[in-house]
């Protein structure tokens, strides 16, 4: 075997393991991706959810601080007509 031939079979070698390292990293990296989409529309199904409740309770918020304001306005009346 001259110098050649074994430059050669080395440079085979490295091409073969970094083509079978490129492979698994691909393979990793989908992975990666795909449990990235499934925690992307895990978020996006929770904020749809708070949106959707916010939208409930925002008529309630607004009727609890009517209420909250009534009883303040009445507090500070009956305590104009006690002097």
């Amino acid at each position: 075997m001259d110098a050649q031939s074994i430059l050669v079979i080395i440079l085979a070698i490295t091409l073969a393991v970094f083509l079978i390292l490129g492979i698994v990293a691909m393979v990793v990296v989908i992975q990666i991706a795909r449990q990235v989409k499934r925690l992307m529309d895990r978020a996006e199904n929770v904020a749809d959810n708070l949106a959707a409740a916010a939208h409930y309770i925002k008529p309630a918020s607004i009727a609890a601080s009517v209420v909250r304001f009534i009883k303040k306005n009445r507090k500070s009346r009956k305590g104009e007509n006690d002097e």
